[in-house]
């Protein structure tokens, strides 16, 4: 089966990967005020604890196959060769996932009594549902399609069932199994779909001490990155307070959310990207890359823009009172849209495609140390507002240790006039809502929230409509369709 490469289809799948992380993250945002009201906040405690814990597990059981697979399929340079890495790699993700589960119930049963041995169990069954994830062949064949669509019907479905079948407060590990049922049947619906690509008739299945090797060296970052995200908040609650963790939480989570968005892009920017370095066509990644930072410009104006000018909106209405400090985090975090994407860029469409693994881990070392530094010199005076800005400065260190480490590929001044037009243009977007602020007055935080975002984002699009930038895109997506 030949692969449809062609430049619409890739940026089909950018858009599409896009939409689907919005819809993914809307969905269970629906049944949050509905399950806060079915199970006490112990409860809800209980169910985020294990779930963390089976999460982490399972992130170990993948041993970095979800971006080593994607990479390795999308350079197969036939179909003999496609069907013997996938077999390898799923022998190596089946092993790890059994022996995981095994270990997951053992930590439980041992370290957390206080979590219902149901619940324990019914968490835990997510890691032997992973198994069958195989998504990152179907991204390196750049089939997401496939995947978008039996992701969105899933969660749309497990959502049903948790309003019709959840409805008392005993049924905790009920709503843990209908969640990851639906995981289920997303990946059953997969590996269903796989019959016909793969050629299971010539099933091999080979523990590769190569493959396991080499995604180890993808499996150090993401782990480092995973383990960051708690070591920083530690750090905040030992030399702060509890309140400032919950402003510096609440606000990174909303700033990871709109990342995701443009991270599930990058995806889909991956194994394009991989298949013409694997054929030496470096005038096509320069090209891929160059539309991409386009991307990532309009994205981060956007999204950078609207946050400093509707902030103190969103927390009121969202929040409600007690959380005016969120709004301050936000805003300093909202520094990091403009770097966070173009790291990713970097990362997905070049280090890893290139197989520059040490690259990546030193990437992320260099992140991790930066800011945890800033985190010792800042929040003992600064709280949740010096977190912030040590999250910003982290990230701002991986990009300038990325952009060195690929100055032979990358154009470090075409990166540094990126982040100036992104400044500019925010700057000009932020002027002219204070002005209008100054000048409009709502008593609705909601209907101020809406009125001046509509404001924020048509600015925003009549630049880029001018540029041409966003007429690219819009035209290009129209003519796929």
């Amino acid at each position: 089966m030949s692969i449809n490469r062609s430049n619409s289809k890739l940026r089909f799948n950018i858009v599409a990967s896009s939409i689907y992380q919005l819809v993914a993250t809307i969905v269970p945002i629906i049944t949050i005020p509905y399950i806060t009201r079915i199970f006490i906040v112990e409860q809800i405690g209980s169910y985020n604890l294990s779930y963390s814990i089976v999460v982490f597990l399972s992130l170990i059981s993948k041993f970095g196959i979800d971006t080593y697979g994607v990479r390795e399929i999308s350079k197969a340079s036939n179909i003999t060769d496609r069907d013997q890495i996938y077999f390898n790699l799923f022998s190596i993700q089946l092993v790890n996932s059994l022996i995981l589960f095994l270990l997951c119930n053992l930590i439980f049963y041992i370290f957390f009594d206080n979590i219902s041995s149901s619940l324990a169990m019914t968490q835990s069954l997510l890691i032997l549902v992973n198994i069958l994830d195989i998504s990152w062949f179907f991204i390196g064949i750049e089939a997401i399609s496939k995947i978008i669509l039996r992701n969105i019907v899933t969660k749309i479905l497990s959502t049903a069932l948790i309003f019709l079948l959840v409805n008392e407060s005993n049924q905790l590990s009920m709503y843990a199994l209908i969640n990851i049922l639906g995981i289920f049947l997303g990946n059953l619906v997969m590996v269903w779909a796989s019959l016909s690509i793969v050629n299971y008739n010539n099933i091999s299945i080979n523990f590769s001490l190569i493959h396991l090797k080499n995604s180890f060296k993808l499996f150090i970052p993401k782990v480092l990155n995973n383990s960051y995200n708690t070591i920083d908040k530690s750090l905040i609650e030992y030399l702060s307070t509890t309140t400032n963790v919950g402003f510096y939480s609440e606000g990174q989570k909303f700033i990871k959310i709109l990342f995701s968005v443009i991270e599930q892009a990058f995806n889909a920017i991956s194994p394009r990207m991989s298949y013409y370095i694997a054929n030496n066509e470096i005038i096509e990644v320069k090209k891929i890359f160059k539309k991409s930072l386009e991307y990532c410009i309009i994205f981060s104006t956007i999204m950078t823009s609207g946050i400093l000018g509707l902030s103190e909106y969103f927390v009121d209405f969202f929040y409600g009172d007690g959380y005016s400090g969120v709004a301050s985090v936000l805003n300093i975090l909202s520094i990091a849209l403009i770097i966070v994407p173009i790291n990713g860029l970097i990362t997905s469409g070049l280090v890893v495609p290139l197989s520059k693994d040490k690259i990546y881990r030193n990437s992320t070392i260099s992140m991790i140390l930066m800011g945890m530094l800033f985190l010792l010199i800042l929040v003992p005076q600064y709280g949740a507002f010096g977190a912030s800005i040590a999250y910003v400065f982290s990230q701002l260190s991986m990009l300038i240790y990325l952009s060195w480490s690929l100055k032979n590929i990358i154009n470090f001044k075409s990166i540094v006039t990126s982040v100036l037009k992104i400044i500019i243009l925010v700057i000009i977007n932020i002027s002219i809502i204070n002005l209008l602020k100054y000048n409009i007055n709502f008593e609705n935080s909601f209907i101020s929230f809406i009125f001046f975002g509509c404001i924020s984002v048509g600015i925003n699009c009549i630049y880029f409509l001018v540029n041409g930038t966003l007429k690219f895109w819009i035209s290009k997506l129209a003519l796929k369709w």
